[in-house]
């Protein structure tokens, strides 16, 4: 669920508009990239793909 009015909707609402004119083909990815939030959405993302790939890794690091 967006939040409109909260930092998060806020944010969501710059990737969806940032991934909306990158699909219309302006901005190029790099100017996209440009905006702080869509950087952070970005991250946010790798990481959390990241993590759900390599869960087991991390479980079995937690352990240690």
């Amino acid at each position: 669920m967006i939040h409109t009015g909260t930092e998060q909707g806020r944010r969501s609402g710059d990737v969806r508009e940032a991934i909306e004119r990158v699909r219309s083909g302006e901005p190029t990815l790099a100017e996209a990239m440009e905006s702080p939030s869509v950087r952070q959405e970005v991250v946010r993302q790798v990481i959390e793909h990241d993590v759900g790939e390599h869960r087991d890794i991390y479980d079995r690091l937690a352990e240690k």
